[in-house]
């Protein structure tokens, strides 16, 4: 019997050790189970926030470009609008190169806009003093000219009015020298100073 009874409690002790075991690891397994489920719920959470971001998403995109977009033909859409943005970005870089080059181009247009009407007053106001001028050579050559006539006029008179003295002079001295004695010298000095004039 003792045999029994050691047979027994070895199997006790066995079957003991055995529902320990299973026991340990309906634990171990029951905390798998809870883990797997707790990430099935964050998955599950996560995939629902990205179907509500998809349907914005395809919500948005169907508003901005009025066409229908479905799950099928998102990815070629969002290709195709990434292509358009490329394509726009570098229509405006262009644009903005030539907007540009047109302020540079308006700028230097604005300049010599000045520069010719600066041109223009100062070729007008060279006509006003050439014209100012040809009055005043016309007025005032034709005063120089009168002016000129008539001092050559005085002077023509002067040279008579001289030469009228000068024959009285002589006259007067031939007279002189002739009731002196010295014809000689004083003929010398007449012509000499008639030589003078």
């Amino acid at each position: 019997m003792r045999s029994e009874q050691s047979a027994t409690g070895a199997a006790r002790g066995t079957s003991d050790s055995s529902n320990q075991g299973h026991a340990s690891e309906l634990q171990k397994l029951q905390f798998d189970k809870e883990a797997l489920e707790k990430k099935l719920r964050k998955y599950a959470s996560h995939c629902q926030e990205l179907y509500e971001e998809k349907e914005k998403l395809i919500d948005t995109i169907s508003h901005s470009f009025e066409q229908k977009i479905d799950d099928e033909n998102l990815a070629s859409t969002i290709i195709s609008i990434c292509d358009k943005h490329a394509s726009l970005q570098e229509e405006c870089e262009v644009l903005s190169s030539q907007l540009k080059s047109h302020q540079k181009s308006i700028a230097r247009v604005k300049e010599l806009e000045c520069v010719v009407s600066t041109l223009r007053q100062e070729t007008e106001d060279l006509r006003q003093k050439v014209s100012q001028t040809k009055s005043d050579a016309d007025g005032g050559s034709n005063k120089k000219v009168m002016l000129l006539e008539q001092e050559n006029l005085n002077l023509c008179l002067d040279i008579q009015k001289l030469k009228q003295q000068l024959q009285v002079r002589r006259a007067l001295l031939l007279y002189v020298s002739l009731q002196c004695g010295r014809f000689c010298f004083c003929t010398q000095l007449t012509s000499a100073f008639c030589s003078m004039f």
